[in-house]
């Protein structure tokens, strides 16, 4: 049996062109960026704010994902900018946690993610868990914890490559990068 929706006759429509531009704004794409303006730390958070997260990759072929998300949306900006947000103790506004990806999120909502943590530290997922049983990862876990308990924050790109490769018998690839997520979850 189907049910019927009642349809009022005051619903409203609205032209595609409306909705497009409510996307575009959104998603902070709405205006040109001006060519004699340099966006400040301020700047590129409140975008980071208005689209909720900036996504982090750790490829690239021009930049990383991220900056050049930003740079679509604030044109020219000094990148350490977006750095000291992040990573800068006196001046953090931003932490990274896994959404549906790995992301950098406004300490704002930090308060909402407690649940979801709590749930990854006690629970875990089972991702991390099955990463986290290799007597070889738990091991390299607890080497890249301790080098950021030494050096403070680090990042994927300062860790030796091969030494990685060779502590999980990988081809070379950064298993610090690909462990983020599984300590993202368990801390």
């Amino acid at each position: 049996m189907q049910h019927k929706v009642p349809v009022s006759s005051d619903q409203s429509h609205y032209p595609l062109s409306v909705v497009r531009r409510a996307a575009l704004h959104a998603q902070g794409l709405h205006e040109a960026t001006l060519p004699d303006t340099i966006p400040n730390s301020d700047d590129l958070y409140r975008v980071i704010e208005q689209i909720g997260c900036l996504q982090i990759d750790t490829l690239q072929m021009v930049q990383r994902s991220h900056y050049l998300t930003l740079w679509s949306r604030v044109g020219r900006y000094d990148p350490r900018d977006l750095d000291r947000l992040a990573f800068d103790p006196n001046g953090r506004r931003l932490f990274e946690f896994w959404l549906h990806e790995a992301c950098l999120i406004p300490l704002s909502e930090f308060r909402y993610r407690l649940p979801v943590m709590r749930h990854f530290r006690e629970a875990g997922h089972p991702w991390s868990r099955d990463f986290l049983e290799n007597p070889d990862h738990r091991a390299l876990m607890a080497a890249i914890l301790d080098r950021v308990r030494i050096d403070g924050a680090v990042r994927a790109a300062d860790f030796e490559r091969e030494a990685c490769a060779a502590a999980v018998g990988g081809t070379g690839s950064r298993p610090s990068a690909r462990s983020n997520s599984s300590t993202i979850a368990a801390n």
